[in-house]
């Protein structure tokens, strides 16, 4: 057994669901369908969460959560992947508390300003990783839930209409703010 976590927002703050699922098939591409479908029928049974959506490359289903994925989603509508503009941007030169606050920042603006992308974010209000472990850095799904807060509390416009510097440092005092994933608060 490994416990997966389904993020999300329920208007008054980032909520975290503990899942437990059976990882005994591999890591074929059936094996990571069959994956995310358990994790989505744990979250089911366990919470009731009947829409639930997972963003990684591993998500070729029907729904195409990979396009979520910061390996497949272009960064500003460009020809880089989020995690490649990342990588070359600032992830090996930033302090650890900003790298989180950058990557962040360059995703939810990707998301923002890719027209599926965005679609397909906004018919959700739950988002999981599942490769995921608990505790072992950050994941996207966690971001999402956090674009989620954003956007209920109309921040999203000024902090993604354009990329600016003045929108990353509003960001970040915001980002450092609501932080708390699976507990862990930052200090910026």
């Amino acid at each position: 057994m490994v416990q997966r976590m389904i993020f999300g927002f329920d208007g008054n703050g980032i909520v975290e669901f503990p899942v437990e699922i059976n990882w005994d098939l591999g890591f074929d591409r059936a094996a990571k369908l069959e994956y995310i479908n358990r994790v989505c029928d744990a979250a089911y049974c366990r919470y009731g969460l009947d829409e639930v959506l997972d963003v990684t490359t591993a998500n070729s289903s029907i729904e195409n959560g990979r396009i979520l994925s910061p390996h497949i989603l272009k960064c500003y509508g460009g020809n880089m992947s989020v995690d490649d503009y990342f990588s070359e941007h600032g992830k090996n030169t930033l302090s650890p508390v900003m790298q989180k606050v950058a990557f962040a920042y360059y995703y939810m603006f990707s998301i923002c300003h890719n027209a599926e992308a965005y679609i397909l974010f906004d018919r959700y209000n739950y988002f999981f990783d599942v490769f995921w472990k608990i505790g072992c850095g950050d994941t996207q799904a966690y971001t999402c839930a956090l674009l989620k807060k954003a956007i209920c509390e109309n921040k999203h416009k000024e902090f993604f209409k354009e990329f600016s510097g003045i929108g990353l440092i509003e960001f970040k005092n915001w980002f450092i703010k609501n932080y708390s994933m699976c507990g862990v608060k930052l200090k910026g």
